[in-house]
């Protein structure tokens, strides 16, 4: 199963505080948390990112696109 969650600006805290989240189904999904810096700030990603990207859409897509 593939399961991407983007946290609310105020974050899922707030939410259940407020009764406007799920306390026991924060508690599941709080058991793992991966903190990812921006992108910005790991810019020696950039280039593998583009070339998975690349890579992906040749396949997809039956179109070989040059990328040096």
């Amino acid at each position: 199963m593939d399961v991407r969650l983007v946290p609310p600006p105020q974050g899922f805290e707030k939410l259940v505080s407020g009764g406007k989240f799920r306390d026991d189904l924060f508690y599941r999904l709080s058991v793992v948390t991966v903190d990812l810096p921006p992108l910005r700030e790991r810019r020696d990603d950039i280039p593998l990112l583009v070339k998975s990207f690349l890579d992906e859409f040749s396949r997809e897509n039956g179109k070989q696109v040059p990328w040096s």
